[in-house]
């Protein structure tokens, strides 16, 4: 494959996105040198570089270290889903941002993660709703939800109600 001329970025948040669907691996992988190999996993998660003959002992690592990391993700899913089950969002969304930095895409507990932190988020634009101008409502929902992908809406409900954040 030959570099693209002008590099392309992946859409921006925190939910990790599929590299392999970017139109420009080059990019999406920031490679800058034609005779890097990148060893990923069927779903494009990264698991090392090299331009030395070693593929071969990487590429049995690569399952080993997968299955590991899946095991971590499927720990913290499990917490942010008793977090929020016991009605705590905050620690939900701090254990769905732990999940989020191992940054594993297509797996059944990636998508378990994805799914969680959608829900939450759908429950915090309901709360949100109901919140109206209630500045108090506000606040808490600014502290629940800081650093997530509905950060942004609660600022500027804050922002309308002439509360200060």
């Amino acid at each position: 494959m030959t570099k693209p001329e002008e590099p392309q970025e992946l859409a921006k948040s925190r939910v990790p996105a599929s590299r392999l669907a970017a139109a420009d691996l080059w990019s999406a992988y920031a490679v800058k040198d034609a005779d890097v190999f990148v060893v990923c996993d069927k779903f494009g998660n990264e698991y090392r570089r090299t331009t030395k003959k070693e593929l071969a002992e990487l590429v049995k690592a690569v399952g080993k270290h997968f299955r590991e990391q899946r095991v971590t993700l499927k720990e913290h899913v499990a917490t942010a889903t008793t977090a929020r089950e016991a009605g705590k969002t905050a620690d939900a969304i701090a254990a769905l941002h732990k999940a989020f930095k191992l940054d594993l895409v297509g797996y059944e507990e990636a998508e378990s993660a994805i799914k969680l932190y959608r829900d939450v988020l759908a429950d915090g634009r309901k709360q949100l709703a109901a919140a109206g101008k209630d500045a108090g409502k506000l606040a808490d929902l600014g502290k629940q939800f800081a650093g997530t992908d509905l950060e942004a809406e609660v600022n500027e409900a804050i922002k309308k109600s002439g509360a200060s954040g």
